[in-house]
C-alpha cells in the first residue's frame, strides 16, 4: 500500500470529527429552526415574507376600510318666518333717512311710535289704516320704531315716550299735539253687556281719531 492511499482515510476522519463531537449518547440535536424577525422601528408589526425577506407591515394595513355610515339627509322642516316678515306692517314706516322728507316736509303727518312685541301697537294698525284712507290727501300716517336709538333722536326736545303706542301730530314740520298710549281702554264685561270685542274696540278708536284729527289736535276727550 502506497503513502497516498493511507492519507485519504486520515483526511476523511478529520472532516467528520467535529460532527461526532456535537453528538451525544442521546443522539444528535437538530439545528434550531430559523425564525424571521420584523424590521426594526415598526411597533406592533406583523411579518410578511417576500422575495426580499421579512418586511414589517403595520397591523391592519391589509384590512379593508370599513365604510362610514351615510349621513342622514336633513328632514324638511317648515321654515320659521323671518323677523322682518313678522314685524311687517301694511303702514309705511319712517326712519332717520326718510323722516325729514316724509314727515317734516308735509303739511300734516301723524306718526305712531311703536315698540316690537307691543300688543296694543299691533292692535291699532288697522285703525291707522282707516285713518289714512279717511284723510287721504290731507294727512300722511307713518310708523316709527322706538327700539332704534337713531329714531328716538328724531323726536322733539323734551318729549319722552312713556307708553306705547304714542302718537304725534306734525303740522308744517312741528309737533302741534301728541297722545301717550291709547286714548281709552276696551270695555270689560258687565252685567248689562258682554266684553267689547276687538273689532268693536277698533271701531271706537277709529271714531276717536277721526274726531280728534278733524279738530286738528290729539288732546281730545274720548
Amino acid at each position: 500500500m502506497d503513502t497516498v492511499s493511507l492519507k485519504i482515510p486520515a483526511l476523511a476522519g478529520l472532516l467528520f470529527l467535529p460532527l461526532l463531537a456535537a453528538c451525544t449518547e442521546g443522539g444528535c440535536d437538530e439545528p434550531p429552526a430559523k425564525t424571521s424577525q420584523a424590521s426594526p422601528g415598526v411597533s406592533g408589526a406583523s411579518s410578511s415574507k417576500s422575495d426580499g425577506g421579512s418586511v414589517g407591515i403595520p397591523a391592519g394595513a391589509g384590512e379593508p376600510r370599513k365604510a362610514k355610515p351615510a349621513a342622514k339627509a336633513p328632514e324638511d322642516k317648515p321654515r320659521p318666518p323671518a323677523l322682518a316678515e313678522v314685524a311687517a306692517s301694511p303702514l309705511e314706516s319712517v326712519d332717520a333717512s326718510s323722516f325729514k322728507p316724509k314727515v317734516l316736509k308735509r303739511p300734516e303727518a301723524l306718526v305712531s311710535l311703536y315698540f316690537p312685541g307691543c300688543t296694543d301697537c299691533d292692535l291699532v294698525v288697522p285703525v291707522l289704516e282707516t285713518v289714512a284712507r279717511d284723510f287721504k290727501g290731507k294727512l300722511d300716517v307713518y310708523r316709527l320704531d322706538s327700539s332704534v336709538p337713531e329714531n328716538l333722536a328724531l323726536l322733539p326736545k323734551g318729549f319722552t315716550a312713556k307708553a306705547y303706542p304714542s302718537f304725534l301730530l306734525y303740522r308744517e314740520g312741528a309737533v302741534v299735539s301728541w297722545k301717550q298710549g291709547m286714548p281709552f281702554e276696551s270695555r270689560p264685561a258687565s252685567e248689562a253687556a258682554p266684553a267689547e270685542t276687538a273689532a268693536e274696540y277698533q271701531g271706537r278708536l277709529s271714531k276717536w281719531f277721526n274726531d280728534a284729527l278733524s279738530r286738528g289736535t290729539l288732546v281730545v276727550a274720548p
